[in-house]
């Protein structure tokens, strides 16, 4: 018995030390995992801080020529930045609308103002920076592009447009911060143009303590110290004292280290001469608002340009049977040149059914040999599990080895629909994500174009889905005027408003259908 008593003792024993071991190497792996943890949170944490003082670091601005903005268009791993109303932004974290291949690269490292006041991808548009023909609406478009990179994307601020320019007295005027679009300040001394608006805005700007000088000639009055109006009138320098020179000197000197010159003061009876920057040619414009465009190296546009609507029976001509031609595939109406895949696709490839086809629903039913699911483009019915499968192809498609270059959309030729069964239409709440803006009573697809405008982030994101007759009509964002669209009591003015909305309607997005009134019960 006390033998046993003795084992049973030294078991106990065994075990309690086993135990007592078992706690302690417990304690020490969750120690090193939590200084493991603990190291990794830190790492983070300073990431994080880093981050934050990187984005918080002050940018220091600076004056841009339009052909030093051209390199900025995203290509090469490059920053991407565009000019509105001259100043100059950085909108390289929206590189999936302005980076290459995107469908807003056409803006992208110059001065894209008369563009997006006008809503227009037109080549003309884009290389002109006359501002001088906008209408109202155009300016009003304008200012609510100015408020959305500068407020509502709050991009950074990185610098202005410089423009070289001679100019007579009278047209020099205009520029004094106020009286032209751009805001531009210029102050001539000693017969150079000095561009003030970057650095010198708080002394020559409208609330400055020398904005008497803005679009003025002020040698005679930096001489004089005075600003008597007869002195700026009249700038000559005739008559001046030795130290009246000197002190005009210090002053010129001073504008010299600080600013740019951006040409001369001419006399009236003179001929602007011709200025060549870059591959531009062209004489100095009359006014503020007639600018001289910089031209463009190249075409930025060639790609987004060759993008294009696609309806099915288009779509079905790209198949890969005439070898000359490209192999097209859709998914969920997005269309991929997938030509480089000839081997797959092409007519001796083991997915040549998909050729020329909207596959979204093939797909997601596993069916690719099914030309009855080939041929519907019904989406209704699908799973989430369904969706997934698409949306894995789609990924392979679009960052996959060969990551196929978008072309277009595919859009529909012939849809009829209740102002209730188009509010789903609003990039958002169908599967294709398409954006459909309906205007007197004609349905316009605009994903492919208007994503930027009518998308769930664009300053017209109300306009998705809704008929919008009304409030383009009456230039209003306010749910009454989406809430009953009808034409009833506008005014000529707002009459002729809408007709010039439906002109860029009709020149821009693919008419796909028609608005009908639901039937009534």
């Amino acid at each position: 018995m006390l033998e046993f008593l003795g084992s049973s003792d030294s078991n106990l024993l065994v075990g309690a030390g086993v135990a007592v071991a078992a706690v302690l190497v417990v304690k020490y792996m969750n120690a090193r995992a939590d200084a493991a943890q603990q190291r990794a949170y830190e790492a983070a944490k300073a990431r994080q801080e880093a981050l934050k003082a990187e984005r918080e670091k002050p940018i220091k601005r600076r004056f841009f020529t339009p052909e030093e903005l051209l390199p900025f268009n995203g290509e090469d791993g490059q920053s991407i930045y565009i000019a509105v109303l001259d100043e100059v932004y950085d909108v390289s974290r929206k590189r999936d609308f302005y980076g290459p291949g995107e469908g807003y690269h056409l803006f992208a490292g110059r001065d894209a103002s008369r563009a997006l006041a006008k809503m227009s991808f037109e080549q003309e548009d884009l290389d002109s920076e006359d501002l001088s023909d906008l209408s109202f609406m155009d300016k009003e478009t304008l200012q609510d592009w100015v408020t959305k990179f500068s407020v509502y994307n709050s991009y950074p601020n990185v610098g202005r447009v410089l423009r070289r320019r001679d100019l007579t007295l009278e047209q020099l005027k205009p520029f004094n911060g106020v009286d032209n679009p751009r805001k531009i300040v210029y102050v001539a001394v000693k017969g150079n143009i000095y561009d003030v608006t970057l650095d010198g805005m708080n002394h020559y700007g409208p609330d400055g303590g020398y904005k008497q000088f803005a679009g003025r000639d002020c040698s005679r009055s930096l001489a004089c110290m005075s600003f008597v109006d007869e002195y700026l009138d009249n700038p000559t320098l005739d008559g001046l004292t030795e130290q009246q020179q000197e002190t005009l000197n210090k002053w010129e000197e001073k504008f010299q280290e600080k600013y740019p010159v951006v040409g001369k003061v001419i006399n009236r009876q003179q001929e602007p001469r011709t200025l060549i920057m870059g591959n531009a040619v062209g004489t100095p414009p009359s006014g503020p608002n007639a600018l001289l465009s910089s031209g463009r190296r190249g075409s930025a546009t060639d790609a987004t340009s060759s993008r294009k609507h696609f309806t099915v029976e288009q779509l079905a001509a790209f198949n890969g049977a005439d070898g000359k031609q490209p192999i097209y595939i859709s998914i969920k109406s997005d269309v991929y040149d997938v030509s480089v895949s000839r081997n797959e696709y092409g007519p001796s490839g083991k997915f040549t059914a998909l050729a020329g086809r909207d596959i979204t629903r093939a797909v997601a039913t596993k069916s690719l040999d099914d030309k009855k699911e080939l041929a519907s483009l019904d989406l209704s019915d699908l799973t989430p599990e369904q969706f997934q499968t698409v949306d894995e192809w789609l990924d392979k498609f679009q960052s996959g080895e060969h990551k196929y270059a978008n072309v277009g959309r595919l859009v529909a030729g012939n849809l009829r629909l209740t102002p209730a069964e188009l509010l789903s239409f609003n990039g958002v709440d169908n599967p294709r994500s398409t954006i459909l803006v309906g205007v007197i009573g004609v349905l316009y697809d605009v994903t492919l174009n208007g994503s930027e405008f009518y998308g769930l982030d664009g300053m017209y994101g109300q306009f998705a889905g809704r008929d919008a007759s009304r409030a383009l009509a009456c230039m209003s964002l306010e749910t009454e005027t989406l809430d009953d669209p009808t034409l009833d009591q506008i005014t000529p003015e707002q009459r002729k408003t809408l007709d010039d909305w439906i002109k860029r309607f009709e020149g821009k997005y693919a008419v796909v259908g028609k608005l009908i009134a639901a039937e009534k019960k």
